[in-house]
C-alpha cells in the first residue's frame, strides 16, 4: 500500500515539473563589432538591421542604428551602443551595436544582421536554458562590409581590405587584442 501511495505522488510532480520548463525564458543576443570607424550617420544610412525567426515564426527586426527599447512579437526587445573601448557610448563613431531580446521561451531562433553593402549574417541557435549570444565583426568574414552587388560575398581582393578599400580607419591593428 506504502509503494502504490508513493507512485501516485510520482505523476503530479513529474507534471509540475513540466510545466515548469515550459515556463523557463531566455534571451538572445548579438553584438556586432565595429572594426572599421563608422559613424551613426553613416551606419543608419546603410540600414543596420537584426531579424529574428522562433523556428518559421518571423518575429520581427529592430535597427540596430537606434539605441532604445522595442517589441518583437510581444518580447521585449533593446538597442544598446557602446565605444570602441566596450564603455557606454557618448560620441559619433560606436564601437559596439547591442541587440537583447528577453522573454523568449525555449526553442530554434534564427538571428539574421544585414545592412546595405555589408555580407548578411544569419545564425541560428537553440535556447535551451538562459541564454544565447553571437558576436560579429564587420571587418572579418562574418558580417563583413564590402558587399556592393548583393551576391552575399565581399566584391573585390577580400575581407580584411574591404574597409580600407572604402576609405575607413581600421580600428585595430592585425593582431591587436580586442576589448
Amino acid at each position: 500500500l506504502a509503494a502504490v501511495m508513493f507512485l501516485s505522488l510520482l505523476a503530479p510532480m513529474a507534471s509540475a515539473a513540466r510545466g515548469a520548463d515550459a515556463a523557463v525564458t531566455g534571451s538572445v543576443s548579438a553584438t556586432v563589432r565595429l572594426d572599421y570607424d563608422q559613424s551613426l550617420t553613416e551606419l543608419r544610412r546603410r540600414e543596420v538591421l537584426a531579424e529574428l525567426w522562433q523556428g518559421e515564426n518571423y518575429l520581427g527586426a529592430a535597427s540596430l542604428t537606434d539605441a532604445g527599447t522595442t517589441s518583437l512579437s510581444g518580447y521585449a526587445a533593446s538597442v544598446s551602443h557602446r565605444d570602441a573601448a566596450g564603455e557606454p557610448f557618448a560620441g559619433e563613431e560606436p564601437g559596439y551595436l547591442d541587440l537583447r531580446v528577453d522573454g523568449l521561451p525555449r526553442g530554434s531562433y534564427t538571428l539574421r544582421l544585414s545592412g546595405r553593402g555589408y555580407v548578411t549574417c544569419e545564425r541560428t541557435m537553440f535556447m535551451d536554458d538562459c541564454a544565447r549570444h553571437i558576436l560579429v565583426g564587420t571587418g572579418d568574414a562574418a558580417f563583413a562590409l564590402g558587399d556592393f552587388d548583393g551576391n552575399g560575398e565581399v566584391d573585390g581582393p577580400g575581407p580584411g581590405s574591404s574597409g580600407r578599400s572604402l576609405g575607413l580607419r581600421r580600428r585595430w591593428g592585425p593582431g591587436a587584442l580586442r576589448p
